[in-house]
């Protein structure tokens, strides 16, 4: 178990660090990766879920795949078998805070407490963090980077390809859209979700490319930053885009 004592500097610094300081602007979120290797960061959101997170570790399996888990916290901490067996499998596990709370509006000391109570269940996991439907502020943001984490959203979501139009044109959508360095996200508890990534893994083993997880990926060229949505970076802004 972590000491707390880890933490105290992270709130610290989340007070000091306002907007109207002007102190250590931090980092945006990584949307995707610049790079020519054959690749695609594969990743799951909101889990583990008691079913469907076992079906996603079958599925992986059979395509010889490898992903990244952005876990609740308290999720994680109910089913600690599961997060083994994700582990077992060679996937990652990352931290999507405790209780699935959008880390915008909450403040520095709220932010850090998110964080840090997914951390200490999630022992060591990835220095990853996504922030529930990828909405942060700058609170949230350093919140992150002085835990050590790495904010990473995503380039290309599955459940906004059509998956009441059935896994074939929702795989189709998909594959016309994935490309080398791609951040990929899914929720594997989402009714479809599962049946069109079959399809979409097979047709990127088609092409000669491999799902890996994100932290795999980020080792593999340079991160692409995410562009806030609401104009620069700011304590009301929440939302990102993924530029290009």
């Amino acid at each position: 178990m972590r000491s707390l004592s880890r933490w105290a500097p992270v709130v610290a610094l989340a007070f000091m660090s306002t907007p109207a300081t002007g102190i250590g602007a931090p980092e945006l979120p990584v949307c995707r990766v610049a790079t020519t290797r054959p690749v695609v960061g594969l990743s799951f959101d909101d889990g583990p879920d008691a079913e469907t997170t076992r079906a996603a570790i079958s599925l992986l399996r059979r395509h010889r795949a490898r992903a990244t888990f952005f876990l609740v916290g308290e999720r994680a901490a109910r089913w600690p078998v599961i997060v083994e067996d994700l582990r077992a499998g060679g996937h990652e596990v990352a931290n999507h805070t405790w209780a699935h709370v959008v880390p915008a509006g909450l403040g520095p000391r709220h932010s850090a407490e998110e964080i840090r109570r997914a951390d200490r269940v999630l022992v060591d996991a990835a220095r990853l963090f996504r922030p529930p439907h990828g909405r942060i502020d700058v609170d949230g943001l350093r919140a992150a980077e002085y835990a050590g984490l790495t904010t990473v959203v995503w380039s290309v979501a599955v459940e906004r390809h059509s998956l009441a139009r059935g896994p074939d044109a929702a795989s189709r959508g998909l594959l016309d859209r994935i490309a080398p360095g791609d951040i990929v996200l899914a929720h594997e508890a989402v009714p479809g979700t599962l049946g069109a990534l079959d399809l979409v893994l097979e047709g990127l083993e088609a092409r000669g490319m491999r799902a890996v997880p994100v932290g795999e990926l980020l080792r593999a060229g340079r991160p692409v930053r995410a562009v806030p949505v609401d104009g620069p970076l700011g304590a009301g802004n929440t939302r990102y885009v993924c530029p290009g």
